[in-house]
Protein backbone atom coordinates (compact mmCIF):
# COMPACT_ATOMS: atom_id res chain seq x y z
CA UNK A 1 0.00 0.00 0.00
CA UNK A 2 0.94 3.62 -0.71
CA UNK A 3 0.11 4.63 2.79
CA UNK A 4 2.62 2.44 4.55
CA UNK A 5 5.93 4.07 4.28
CA UNK A 6 8.15 0.89 4.56
CA UNK A 7 10.04 -1.06 2.03
CA UNK A 8 8.55 -4.61 1.00
CA UNK A 9 11.33 -6.48 3.23
CA UNK A 10 10.63 -4.32 6.70
CA UNK A 11 6.41 -4.60 5.90
CA UNK A 12 7.16 -8.56 6.01
CA UNK A 13 9.38 -8.62 8.70
CA UNK A 14 6.44 -6.85 10.72
CA UNK A 15 3.71 -9.05 9.83
CA UNK A 16 6.45 -12.12 10.88
CA UNK A 17 7.04 -10.26 14.31
CA UNK A 18 3.15 -9.87 15.23
CA UNK A 19 2.74 -13.72 14.02
CA UNK A 20 5.24 -14.30 16.32
CA UNK A 21 3.47 -12.25 19.38
CA UNK A 22 0.27 -14.16 18.41
CA UNK A 23 1.98 -17.55 18.92
CA UNK A 24 3.42 -17.10 22.13
CA UNK A 25 0.02 -15.65 23.47
CA UNK A 26 -1.35 -19.22 22.15
CA UNK A 27 1.12 -20.69 24.13
CA UNK A 28 0.52 -18.84 27.14
CA UNK A 29 -2.84 -20.31 27.00
CA UNK A 30 -1.63 -23.83 27.08
CA UNK A 31 0.94 -22.79 29.54
CA UNK A 32 0.79 -20.43 31.75
CA UNK A 33 -2.83 -20.16 31.74
CA UNK A 34 -3.08 -23.81 32.93
CA UNK A 35 -0.45 -23.16 36.00
CA UNK A 36 2.45 -24.60 33.54
CA UNK A 37 5.79 -22.75 33.73
CA UNK A 38 6.78 -22.68 30.06
CA UNK A 39 10.57 -21.80 31.10
CA UNK A 40 10.38 -25.95 32.34
CA UNK A 41 9.94 -27.47 29.16
CA UNK A 42 11.77 -27.85 25.59
CA UNK A 43 9.79 -26.24 22.14
CA UNK A 44 8.74 -28.82 19.61
CA UNK A 45 8.47 -27.32 16.41
CA UNK A 46 7.21 -28.83 13.36
CA UNK A 47 5.31 -27.75 9.75
CA UNK A 48 6.30 -26.32 7.23
CA UNK A 49 6.53 -22.79 9.16
CA UNK A 50 6.82 -23.72 12.86
CA UNK A 51 10.67 -24.27 12.88
CA UNK A 52 10.82 -20.72 10.89
CA UNK A 53 10.03 -18.95 14.21
CA UNK A 54 10.67 -21.37 17.37
CA UNK A 55 13.40 -19.68 18.30
CA UNK A 56 12.25 -16.38 18.37
CA UNK A 57 8.68 -17.50 20.44
CA UNK A 58 11.08 -19.54 22.58
CA UNK A 59 13.19 -16.61 23.53
CA UNK A 60 10.37 -14.22 24.54
CA UNK A 61 8.51 -17.46 26.55
CA UNK A 62 12.28 -17.69 28.09
CA UNK A 63 12.56 -21.17 26.85
CA UNK A 64 16.66 -22.57 26.20
CA UNK A 65 15.87 -25.29 24.46
CA UNK A 66 13.82 -26.33 20.87
CA UNK A 67 13.44 -29.72 19.13
CA UNK A 68 13.23 -30.07 15.43
CA UNK A 69 12.34 -33.98 14.81
CA UNK A 70 13.12 -35.00 11.17
CA UNK A 71 10.68 -34.38 8.30
CA UNK A 72 9.56 -32.04 10.27
CA UNK A 73 6.97 -30.41 7.76
CA UNK A 74 5.13 -33.88 7.61
CA UNK A 75 5.19 -34.50 10.99
CA UNK A 76 1.13 -33.62 11.37
CA UNK A 77 0.33 -36.08 8.31
CA UNK A 78 2.80 -39.04 10.11
CA UNK A 79 0.55 -38.16 13.20
CA UNK A 80 -2.72 -38.71 11.80
CA UNK A 81 -1.58 -42.08 9.97
CA UNK A 82 0.25 -43.66 12.96
CA UNK A 83 -2.34 -42.05 15.96
CA UNK A 84 -4.42 -44.44 18.47
CA UNK A 85 -7.82 -44.79 17.55
CA UNK A 86 -10.11 -43.24 20.31
CA UNK A 87 -13.84 -42.92 20.80
CA UNK A 88 -15.48 -40.40 23.25
CA UNK A 89 -18.99 -40.58 24.33
CA UNK A 90 -20.07 -37.94 27.21
CA UNK A 91 -23.34 -37.74 29.08
CA UNK A 92 -24.56 -33.97 30.57
CA UNK A 93 -25.96 -34.67 33.73
CA UNK A 94 -25.52 -32.58 37.21
CA UNK A 95 -24.99 -34.71 40.46
CA UNK A 96 -23.75 -33.04 43.67
CA UNK A 97 -20.46 -35.07 45.06
CA UNK A 98 -21.40 -36.91 47.98
CA UNK A 99 -20.88 -40.32 49.31
CA UNK A 100 -24.54 -41.45 48.63
CA UNK A 101 -23.74 -40.22 44.78
CA UNK A 102 -21.20 -42.45 43.99
CA UNK A 103 -22.87 -45.39 43.00
CA UNK A 104 -24.51 -43.25 40.39
CA UNK A 105 -21.70 -41.88 39.58
CA UNK A 106 -19.88 -45.10 38.91
CA UNK A 107 -23.13 -46.55 36.88
CA UNK A 108 -23.07 -43.72 34.43
CA UNK A 109 -18.85 -43.66 33.44
CA UNK A 110 -19.84 -47.39 33.23
CA UNK A 111 -22.52 -47.27 30.46
CA UNK A 112 -20.16 -44.82 28.95
CA UNK A 113 -16.89 -47.52 28.90
CA UNK A 114 -19.30 -49.78 27.75
CA UNK A 115 -21.11 -47.88 24.46
CA UNK A 116 -17.30 -46.47 23.61
CA UNK A 117 -15.51 -49.91 23.68
CA UNK A 118 -19.11 -51.54 21.62
CA UNK A 119 -18.68 -48.64 18.72
CA UNK A 120 -14.95 -48.92 18.31
CA UNK A 121 -15.68 -53.08 18.45
CA UNK A 122 -18.66 -52.50 15.71
CA UNK A 123 -15.98 -51.05 13.46
CA UNK A 124 -13.93 -54.05 14.33
CA UNK A 125 -11.59 -52.55 17.19
CA UNK A 126 -11.20 -54.56 20.05
CA UNK A 127 -7.84 -55.39 21.22
CA UNK A 128 -5.61 -53.01 23.75
CA UNK A 129 -8.78 -50.67 24.48
CA UNK A 130 -7.96 -48.84 27.55
CA UNK A 131 -10.67 -46.11 28.81
CA UNK A 132 -9.73 -42.77 29.87
CA UNK A 133 -13.04 -41.48 32.57
CA UNK A 134 -13.41 -37.21 32.62
CA UNK A 135 -15.36 -35.64 34.77
CA UNK A 136 -16.46 -31.83 34.19
CA UNK A 137 -16.31 -30.55 37.80
CA UNK A 138 -16.89 -26.96 39.25
CA UNK A 139 -17.40 -25.34 42.92
CA UNK A 140 -21.31 -25.31 43.79
CA UNK A 141 -22.46 -21.72 42.37
CA UNK A 142 -19.35 -21.61 39.63
CA UNK A 143 -19.86 -20.28 36.83
CA UNK A 144 -17.06 -22.77 35.16
CA UNK A 145 -16.12 -26.12 34.95
CA UNK A 146 -12.49 -27.86 34.69
CA UNK A 147 -12.33 -30.96 33.16
CA UNK A 148 -10.32 -33.28 35.59
CA UNK A 149 -8.97 -36.93 34.12
CA UNK A 150 -9.61 -39.89 36.97
CA UNK A 151 -6.58 -41.76 37.86
CA UNK A 152 -8.48 -45.05 39.46
CA UNK A 153 -10.53 -47.37 38.54
CA UNK A 154 -14.19 -46.77 38.25
CA UNK A 155 -15.47 -49.35 40.21
CA UNK A 156 -12.71 -48.60 42.58
CA UNK A 157 -13.52 -44.77 43.17
CA UNK A 158 -14.91 -42.65 46.06
CA UNK A 159 -16.02 -39.54 46.79
CA UNK A 160 -12.63 -38.98 48.67
CA UNK A 161 -10.63 -39.46 46.13
CA UNK A 162 -12.70 -37.70 43.06
CA UNK A 163 -12.29 -34.47 45.44
CA UNK A 164 -8.57 -34.98 45.43
CA UNK A 165 -8.42 -34.91 42.24
CA UNK A 166 -10.73 -31.94 41.43
CA UNK A 167 -8.81 -30.03 44.14
CA UNK A 168 -5.34 -30.52 42.22
CA UNK A 169 -6.56 -29.71 39.10
CA UNK A 170 -8.18 -26.65 40.43
CA UNK A 171 -5.44 -25.40 42.16
CA UNK A 172 -2.99 -26.27 39.36
CA UNK A 173 -5.16 -24.10 36.68
CA UNK A 174 -6.38 -21.03 38.96
CA UNK A 175 -3.33 -21.34 41.74
CA UNK A 176 -6.65 -21.73 44.86
CA UNK A 177 -8.54 -24.55 45.97
CA UNK A 178 -11.65 -23.97 49.02
CA UNK A 179 -11.42 -26.56 51.91
CA UNK A 180 -13.12 -29.76 51.25
CA UNK A 181 -15.93 -29.22 53.05
CA UNK A 182 -17.03 -26.77 50.12
CA UNK A 183 -20.30 -28.52 47.91
CA UNK A 184 -18.56 -29.61 44.43
CA UNK A 185 -20.59 -30.96 41.48
CA UNK A 186 -20.43 -32.82 38.21
CA UNK A 187 -21.98 -31.20 35.06
CA UNK A 188 -21.14 -33.63 32.50
CA UNK A 189 -19.40 -37.17 32.21
CA UNK A 190 -16.73 -37.95 30.04
CA UNK A 191 -15.60 -41.53 28.64
CA UNK A 192 -12.68 -42.11 25.86
CA UNK A 193 -11.84 -45.62 24.69
CA UNK A 194 -8.00 -45.48 23.22
CA UNK A 195 -7.03 -48.49 21.11
CA UNK A 196 -3.35 -48.43 20.51
CA UNK A 197 -1.51 -48.69 17.30
CA UNK A 198 1.65 -51.15 16.88
CA UNK A 199 5.21 -49.26 17.64
CA UNK A 200 5.61 -45.92 15.59
CA UNK A 201 8.31 -46.34 13.14
CA UNK A 202 11.14 -44.32 13.16
CA UNK A 203 10.37 -40.72 11.61
CA UNK A 204 13.85 -40.92 10.44
CA UNK A 205 12.64 -43.60 7.63
CA UNK A 206 10.60 -41.91 6.14
CA UNK A 207 11.33 -41.35 2.62
CA UNK A 208 13.79 -37.78 2.13
CA UNK A 209 13.14 -35.13 0.21
CA UNK A 210 15.91 -34.78 -1.96
CA UNK A 211 16.29 -30.98 -2.43
CA UNK A 212 19.89 -30.04 -3.72
CA UNK A 213 21.41 -27.17 -1.45
CA UNK A 214 24.49 -25.25 -1.73
CA UNK A 215 26.28 -25.30 1.19
CA UNK A 216 26.43 -22.29 3.33
CA UNK A 217 26.64 -19.16 0.91
CA UNK A 218 25.97 -16.28 2.68
CA UNK A 219 22.31 -14.63 2.18
CA UNK A 220 20.81 -11.41 3.25
CA UNK A 221 17.61 -11.40 6.11
CA UNK A 222 15.55 -8.75 7.01
CA UNK A 223 15.01 -9.49 10.95
CA UNK A 224 14.05 -7.05 14.03
CA UNK A 225 14.64 -4.29 11.49
CA UNK A 226 17.86 -4.86 10.40
CA UNK A 227 19.70 -6.32 7.28
CA UNK A 228 21.73 -9.22 8.35
CA UNK A 229 23.86 -11.51 7.00
CA UNK A 230 23.01 -15.41 7.55
CA UNK A 231 24.22 -18.64 6.11
CA UNK A 232 22.30 -20.93 4.27
CA UNK A 233 22.62 -24.73 4.54
CA UNK A 234 20.94 -27.66 3.94
CA UNK A 235 19.67 -30.33 6.57
CA UNK A 236 21.83 -33.20 5.64
CA UNK A 237 24.82 -30.86 5.42
CA UNK A 238 25.50 -30.06 9.02
CA UNK A 239 26.56 -33.34 10.16
CA UNK A 240 28.01 -33.88 13.52
CA UNK A 241 28.98 -30.35 13.46
CA UNK A 242 27.58 -27.56 15.84
CA UNK A 243 26.85 -24.31 13.75
CA UNK A 244 26.25 -20.75 15.25
CA UNK A 245 23.44 -18.68 13.87
CA UNK A 246 22.21 -16.65 12.17
CA UNK A 247 21.85 -19.47 10.21
CA UNK A 248 19.30 -20.43 7.83
CA UNK A 249 18.66 -24.33 7.21
CA UNK A 250 16.71 -25.89 4.44
CA UNK A 251 14.78 -28.86 5.35
CA UNK A 252 12.80 -30.43 2.17
CA UNK A 253 9.13 -30.08 4.19
CA UNK A 254 10.24 -27.10 6.35
CA UNK A 255 12.95 -24.13 7.07
CA UNK A 256 14.44 -23.65 10.23
CA UNK A 257 15.86 -20.42 11.56
CA UNK A 258 18.73 -20.38 14.22
CA UNK A 259 19.13 -16.61 15.13
CA UNK A 260 22.22 -15.30 16.53
CA UNK A 261 22.90 -16.22 20.01
CA UNK A 262 21.53 -19.90 19.56
CA UNK A 263 23.51 -23.07 18.14
CA UNK A 264 22.15 -26.14 16.59
CA UNK A 265 23.18 -29.52 15.98
CA UNK A 266 21.55 -33.14 15.41
CA UNK A 267 21.06 -35.72 17.65
CA UNK A 268 21.49 -39.41 16.97
CA UNK A 269 17.86 -39.65 16.09
CA UNK A 270 18.04 -37.18 13.51
CA UNK A 271 16.63 -33.87 15.48
CA UNK A 272 17.77 -31.07 15.15
CA UNK A 273 18.82 -29.33 18.92
CA UNK A 274 18.13 -25.88 19.14
CA UNK A 275 20.01 -23.83 22.01
CA UNK A 276 20.11 -20.61 23.28
CA UNK A 277 23.56 -19.40 24.40
CA UNK A 278 25.50 -22.07 22.41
Amino acid sequence: SNNINLSVEHLADSVIRIAESNIVRAVQQISTERGHDPRDFTLVAYGGAGPLHAARIAEDLEIHRVIVPPNAGVLSAFGLLMSDYVHYRSKSEKVSLQKDSITKIISILVELKMESETYLQSIGISTNLKSEPFLEMRYEGQAFEISVPLKEEINELTQEEILLNFTEYHQRIFEFSKPTDNPVEIVSFRMGTRAQTDALPNACNLEKIKKEIIARPQIEITEGGMTINCQLIGRNNIGKSHLSGPLLIEDGTSTVYIPNGWGVEVDQENSLIIEKGN
